[in-house]
């Protein structure tokens, strides 16, 4: 789950502010894209015998859900169909 999402949720149950970010820094400390690289490699080895853009649109819709940034999902998206 992206760091945007995962702060909403926590923000809804009453979480306080300085907590959020204590939790938030722990969890991303190398940043989101290893923790959307590997929703990245779940995802694509579910909808493996998809066609390619099938398969782009769907884990780009599924990344956006967990709370992933667009850039971070362009980026990653450009990088699977180039390698």
């Amino acid at each position: 789950m992206g760091s945007y999402r995962l702060g909403k949720e926590l923000e809804v149950k009453g979480v306080e502010d300085q907590l959020v970010r204590e939790i938030l820094g722990d969890l991303y400390e190398e940043g989101e894209e290893p923790v959307a690289r590997r929703a990245l490699a779940g995802k694509l080895s579910v909808l493996g015998r998809l066609p390619a853009s099938a398969r782009s649109s769907r884990v780009g819709r599924f990344l956006h859900r967990r709370g992933f940034s667009s850039e971070l999902i362009w980026r990653l998206l450009h990088e699977e169909q180039q390698g």
